[in-house]
């Protein structure tokens, strides 16, 4: 009995395709993960907050710098009206970890502060995509490579061995 290797020909019995459609399923799932990962957690929270959250005036009442495992984090405790609410809260990590005005905020001025509507209590006071948006793209295009390199073989594989029958 020989061994079938998926690289190198269609499959040509029921064997050969389930060895085949496992090998190329895998490669498709892995580029569809990495696609899914990259726009879940790092595209869709910094295109929410620069498209959807809704815009107030805001007055700095304090700041604070708070130290995370992965970096020092700048926030604002920021005054803002939802409505007819007055709502007082820290800002929310944004899309910059370091505010690029921090050290220019002053305690007690006013400034334009953004809310997200689905839960007004968070709030930020920048916006803008921050660099590792950027690294981004280049994780979609391998996603999407292997995810549509596998596909077609995938495809082309069940093509080849239901015109073999």
């Amino acid at each position: 009995m020989s061994s079938y290797d998926p690289t190198m020909a269609p499959p040509r019995t029921i064997r050969q395709m389930l060895v085949y459609g496992a090998f190329w399923s895998f490669f498709l799932v892995i580029g569809l993960f990495i696609a899914w990962f990259g726009l879940w957690f790092l595209w869709w929270p910094q295109w929410r907050m620069n498209n959807v959250y809704v815009e107030t005036d805001g007055v700095i009442l304090d700041k604070r710098i708070v130290p995370t495992e992965m970096e020092l984090l700048r926030q604002v405790r920021v005054r803002y009206h939802v409505g007819d609410r007055e709502l007082v809260n820290w800002s929310g990590r944004c899309a910059f970890p370091e505010l690029p005005d921090f050290e220019t905020i002053k305690i007690g001025s006013q400034r334009s502060v953004w809310y997200d509507p689905a839960n007004p209590n968070d709030v930020i006071v920048e916006r803008g995509y921050a660099v590792l948006t950027v690294l981004l793209y280049p994780m979609l295009a391998v996603g999407l490579f292997f995810a549509v390199y596998a596909g077609v073989y995938l495809a082309s594989g069940v093509t080849a061995w239901l015109s073999a029958k």
